[in-house]
């Protein structure tokens, strides 16, 4: 199936360990997720195999927070992602977030980077 370059980004405000939260209303980020893969559409940052274990990060496992809640580096969420259809991920080089020491002074949340070849 051809399909259209589709990028999808931003704060979700959401991550799949709240997925049995009492709080839930139309579903869970792990039903999102399910949906965008039927359009083949993904997760960069979950894209890319980890350095250390060369397997891709699982959702709700993810090692660099995108969030400090109200700044605060003990209250850590990964809750900003960049969705992509499968003809960017093809072509993905490298996805990263922003580190605290560069980015906190403008937000609580730090920026995710998605660079393509």
């Amino acid at each position: 199936m051809l399909q259209a370059p589709i990028i999808i980004a931003g704060d979700f405000n959401w991550n799949v360990i709240w997925d049995n939260d009492k709080y839930k209303l139309y579903g869970t980020l792990t039903d999102v997720i399910n949906l965008l893969e039927q359009h083949e559409i993904h997760s960069t940052y979950h894209s890319i195999p980890d350095v250390l274990f060369g397997t891709n990060t699982i959702f709700g496992y993810e090692k660099d927070p995108t969030l400090f809640l109200l700044k605060n580096k003990e209250k850590t969420y990964h809750i900003d992602y960049i969705f992509t259809s499968k003809n960017f991920i093809e072509k993905i080089d490298s996805c990263r977030v922003g580190k605290y020491k560069d980015w906190i002074g403008l937000s609580d949340h730090m920026p995710v980077f998605a660079e393509f070849i």
